[in-house]
């Protein structure tokens, strides 16, 4: 879990650096400039690019390529890295039932906790071998 909202934050960060950075290069005109994904990636490891492209081709489908990869790869950075890092975020967040509803809940690790913590609840304290609620 935490592994997957370290991802999201990364994802997150990133959208926003592409987004901040496609808002400034429009030089203050009312239209900003969007930068494609794959115009990045192209800039960024145009050798990647063309090894994905002939994985895909030849691993799982030609048609897989143009349809699907390309329209992906044609979004804007900020909204395709926004949104799997929302999707990330969402599937690395902790839920318990308490109070009859069911609640974000901060997790802690046991180990981590110095001695004499008080941590205010609802919460998870997990450890290797036991979570208590």
């Amino acid at each position: 879990m935490a592994f997957l909202r370290a991802i999201a934050w990364l994802l997150l960060l990133i959208a926003v650096i592409s987004l901040t950075s496609d808002l400034t290069r429009g030089n203050g005109s009312a239209s900003a400039l969007l930068t494609t994904t794959l115009s990045h990636w192209k800039d960024v490891s145009p050798g990647s690019l063309a090894a994905t492209a002939a994985f895909v081709r030849d691993t799982i489908s030609p048609k897989a390529l143009d349809p699907v990869l390309v329209r992906v790869l044609l979004l804007p950075a900020w909204a395709l890295f926004g949104s799997l890092g929302v999707a990330l975020a969402l599937l690395g967040r902790r839920k318990l039932y308490a109070d009859g509803q069911w609640k974000d809940a901060p997790v802690y690790d046991r180990v981590k906790l110095p001695i004499g913590a008080r941590v205010v609840g609802p919460a998870i304290i997990q450890q290797n071998s036991i979570t208590w609620k």
